[in-house]
């Protein structure tokens, strides 16, 4: 099993017996489906991600052409490559879909629909995708990251039916 040391930790301070759900946003979004299809221990009983991105490669394609209007051609299959050759993994790795569908577990996917910084597209793509249990939230106000703060108390609504009708926690 990998070494998930802070899921260890709160094994060890809150007890065996306790229930986990992972959050992330953003970046931390990308990293909570992508470790939920690592060998997890039975604690872990959902996943939640707020504006994470389905597939490295297209989010940065995007990156260059939206925000830097550079051209993902050539620029792309060089960087794919050369972070290959120097860190062992590429772009092209980081198929976070295929590890969340790996993982098998529920997954509630928030998003803003104005997300100028990883598009609402990456939402529905997991949501239409995915097999297993799973909830989708598109805040039409936010932006990246934002749904919480433009609408609160739906978030929270949101995330407590999630997490009592999709994963079974009360």
């Amino acid at each position: 099993m990998p070494d998930f040391l802070d899921i260890r930790q709160v094994l060890s301070q809150l007890g065996l017996d306790i229930d986990i759900v992972l959050m992330g946003i953003s970046m931390g979004a990308a990293t909570v489906m992508a470790t939920s299809g690592e060998p997890l221990p039975e604690n872990v009983k959902a996943i939640v991600e707020d504006s994470g991105y389905a597939d490295l490669y297209d989010e940065a394609k995007f990156r260059l052409t939206h925000k830097f209007h550079l051209p993902a051609y050539p620029i792309m299959p060089v960087a794919n490559r050369l972070a290959h050759v120097r860190a062992g993994y590429g772009f092209k790795d980081g198929r976070i879909l295929q590890r969340v569908i790996d993982g098998g577990l529920p997954i509630l996917m928030i998003h803003g629909s104005k997300d100028q910084t990883v598009p609402v597209r990456n939402a529905h793509t997991l949501y239409d995708q995915l097999p297993q249990q799973k909830g989708l939230y598109i805040d039409p106000d936010a932006g990246h990251v934002e749904a919480i703060r433009t609408h609160p108390d739906r978030y929270q609504e949101v995330l407590d039916e999630f997490l009592h009708e999709q994963a079974g926690l009360a």
